[in-house]
């Protein structure tokens, strides 16, 4: 299991995340990622702020008729959209996330904060990274192998890094145990972080 960080947000996928509301969504074929010809395997809703759980949810009103499949994951308030098969143009995916309805019975009235990328990950509005858990990579060697394999809309993956508080809550809400971009391996009972940009700087 491991945490891959795909970085900050370039360009490209920051027209593609936001914390707006859905029904505002628009996509473009302008620019560095036209919306009819750049595809994608995923997209994501996900409720990252003041989610109630058990009583607030995310539903795809529109999911069924346009072919797309949709889950939601009550445990951290996530919902994934999948295509039947392959990859779907960003139209496709923008078209039904306008159909995305919040839904609660909550009495609680503390705002929630919902955001949304067009990728499997999930997207922090705080952090402007994008996060994945896996299930594999049962050594920290195959898991930094594995997340550096990875790229996101050209970003490359690495083993998360931890450089704040509020990342720490996030990515603890999220996700299960798994392997961090910290080693001693250089000075044992020395750690520090080993991957990504904080890694880079030593």
């Amino acid at each position: 299991r491991y945490i891959a960080d795909c970085g900050d947000a370039d360009v490209c996928i920051r027209k593609l995340v936001s914390a707006y509301p859905l029904k505002h969504l628009t996509c473009s074929n302008d620019g560095d990622c036209p919306c009819d010809t750049t595809t994608t395997p995923a997209a994501t809703v996900y409720i990252e702020q003041g989610y109630v759980m058990g009583e607030d949810t995310l539903d795809c009103e529109g999911c069924a008729a346009a072919g797309i499949q949709f889950s939601f994951d009550s445990s951290v308030g996530y919902l994934k959209l999948t295509p039947a098969e392959g990859e779907l143009p960003l139209s496709a995916f923008t078209a039904v996330m306008k159909t995305v309805a919040f839904k609660t019975t909550s009495v609680t009235t503390n705002d929630r904060v919902i955001t949304w990328s067009y990728s499997h990950a999930v997207f922090s509005h705080i952090t402007n990274h994008f996060y994945e858990f896996q299930e594999n990579g049962a050594f920290w060697d195959a898991a930094q192998a594995a997340c550096e394999a990875k790229t996101m809309f050209g970003l490359p993956g690495y083993l998360m890094t931890v450089t704040e508080e509020s990342e720490w809550l996030f990515t603890a809400k999220v996700h299960q145990t798994g392997w961090i971009g910290a080693s001693d391996r250089a000075d044992e009972g020395t750690w520090g972080w080993v991957t990504g940009p904080e890694g880079l700087r030593g």
